[in-house]
């Protein structure tokens, strides 16, 4: 689909689906999360499963590093939600440096259903599988292409200090960010250019030449999708893991994406 014809079918349905709403377990109360990508002790996963407010399942074990591709589908159909309905029990989706051949062209189109038409939350997290993959194969042909807020550019990579846009907005207003943190200092990650009607939120920007999208939204048919174009796990995301707020980083986006209120005063918690 061109580009301008995307963006008008995407806006009808918009308008179609009516006002947002909130996600969470109506009998427990907690934000069903599916966690899909590079989950281990040096992850945000350990944070979210000790989360009270949160009920997180994982579909993809660290024992896939180094595998076949072949062998790593085997294993990841044994994990991934059997069905789109089963699919959509989940609050919020996060996939997380995770290679795109794993998935079944059904499951793209499911990621993007259940944003649109059932109201689910969706974060990309970057690194060299994610958006147009470095040297990874590229997420730009597929379905979940048309609900990130940005424009996968396949094989780009940017870097440059980290800065704040919008240090008001929802999600970032309840973060103490501080342009002296050291990973506000220099970052690197997948490149990418906005979409018409997404809202950028923070942008790395070099010694030399323009800025790039560092993280962006939008709400899109009845969910909201965010973009992390950094990756947050080792090797490229570990001055972000030093980061004192890293999980309330984590656990915010989770509450932000299942459009539920976020804790204001970090401390008090």
């Amino acid at each position: 689909m061109h580009r301008p014809q995307f963006a008008a079918a995407l806006l009808l349905s918009i308008l179609l689906l009516g006002p947002a709403y909130s996600r969470r377990d109506p009998e427990t109360g907690k934000i069903r999360v599916l966690y899909i990508g590079d989950y281990s002790a040096s992850s945000p996963y350990p944070i979210l499963v000790a989360e009270p407010l949160i009920d997180i399942r994982f579909a993809w074990p660290s024992a896939m590093e180094g595998m076949m591709p072949a062998q790593a589908r085997r294993l990841f159909r044994q994990y991934i939600p059997r069905t789109y309905q089963k699919l959509t029990e989940n609050d919020a989706i996060i996939v997380s440096d995770a290679d795109v051949f794993i998935f079944e062209d059904r499951h793209y189109v499911w990621f993007r259903n259940a944003v649109i038409d059932n109201g689910s939350g969706f974060v990309m997290i970057g690194g060299n599988a994610g958006f147009g993959g470095r040297p990874n194969p590229p997420w730009t042909p597929t379905a979940v292409q048309e609900i990130l807020p940005v424009w996968c550019i396949n094989g780009g990579w940017t870097q440059g200090r980290v800065e704040v846009i919008e240090p008001d907005h929802e999600f970032l207003s309840t973060l103490p960010l501080d342009e002296k943190d050291p990973w506000m200092a220099w970052y690197d990650g997948n490149q990418v250019t906005m979409k018409d009607g997404a809202q950028l939120l923070g942008e790395f920007v070099p010694l030399t030449g323009e800025p790039d999208p560092f993280w962006a939204t939008w709400d899109v048919g009845r969910g909201r999708c965010f973009a992390v174009m950094g990756d947050w796990t080792p090797a490229g995301g570990v001055v972000f893991m030093r980061w004192p707020y890293y999980g309330d980083f984590a656990v915010n986006l989770m509450m932000y994406l299942s459009k539920n209120p976020i804790p204001s005063d970090l401390e008090t918690l």
